[in-house]
């Protein structure tokens, strides 16, 4: 039995349209995650082309995309069971594949690793922009609305993906960044702004509450004090190591913190819910602090 999520569809170099979609397949050990291929030269009907399979990887892969950066194909997706609690569940990893169109035959290049190190990213899709950048956006998922809300969920900023030395990178679209151009001395919840920080080893902030700290050549980041507490919602969490090199580029919008470490070589994003002034901590720290002009 074979379940299919979420295609997305692309015009081939051939003019025709291709499709890759996110499946599962029942296997020995319940399901094993995997992508199919459609071809159509209408955009109406489609042939189904190829399939690319990893047992190891998950056991639903949702939200697949492809793409390449400076001749290196990627393929992005989401997928269900990676991590089993009390690891989050909410995951998007990104992988150096070959892949033939004409085929569609994808083989791995390389072992995936996260797309962002927070604890709510899923589901992201790319797309071209106007200068033919690659940029993404992705889904912060929510267990429950804030409240006095009925919306729950959000998307972030807009992020564009390069290539350096064999690593993906990720920044606000330039579009975004220009926006942060005020310089402010004191943080308000109520006003987006960008704070820009550079930690030490256990050196320790507390932004609202939200709690970043270095430790092990790490970031942490603990968020107990302004999440929730709900079956699948994990407030502490962990980057790879970081080289030695703790520039934080860190982005507040309402409910949600973006943090892009080192130039956007690992970003961590995190769902809060309520921030508290008081609990503002960046004495004997030396940072930048932007906001967007007030209307």
């Amino acid at each position: 039995m074979r379940h299919t999520r979420d295609p997305k569809v692309w015009i081939g170099k051939n003019g025709h349209v291709y499709m890759i979609i996110g499946s599962k397949i029942a296997s020995h050990k319940g399901y094993d995650g995997e992508v199919l291929f459609y071809e159509s030269e209408d955009g109406i009907h489609f042939t189904y082309k190829n399939r690319f399979i990893d047992e190891n990887i998950g056991d639903m892969w949702e939200c697949p995309d492809l793409f390449s950066i400076d001749n290196q194909y990627y393929l992005v997706f989401s997928p269900e069971n990676i991590d089993l609690p009390p690891k989050p569940n909410s995951n998007a990893v990104i992988m150096p594949v070959l892949f033939d169109e004409e085929t569609c035959t994808l083989q791995k290049q390389g072992e995936y690793t996260y797309l962002d190190y927070g604890l709510d990213f899923y589901a992201p899709q790319s797309f071209l922009d106007e200068n033919n950048q690659r940029t993404m956006f992705g889904w912060m998922r929510m267990r429950k609305p804030v409240e006095g809300e009925n919306w729950c969920g959000m998307l972030t900023m807009p992020r564009v993906l390069t290539q350096k030395g064999g690593h993906v990178y990720q920044s606000v679209h330039p579009n975004i960044q220009k926006l942060f151009q005020y310089e402010n001395k004191h943080i308000d919840f109520n006003t987006p702004f960008l704070l820009k920080v550079t930690l030490q080893q256990n050196q320790k902030i507390s932004i609202g509450g939200l709690e970043l700290w270095i430790k092990d050549d790490c970031l942490w980041c603990n968020r107990s004090r302004v999440s929730i507490i709900e079956e699948k919602v994990c407030n502490l969490n962990k980057t790879p190591p970081l080289n030695h090199q703790y520039h934080l580029d860190i982005y507040y919008d309402t409910h949600i913190f973006e943090i892009y470490m080192n130039g956007g070589y690992y970003v961590m994003s995190q769902i809060v819910y309520q921030l508290h002034e008081s609990l503002t901590d960046l004495y004997d720290i030396d940072f930048e602090l932007l906001r967007i002009k007030s209307e």
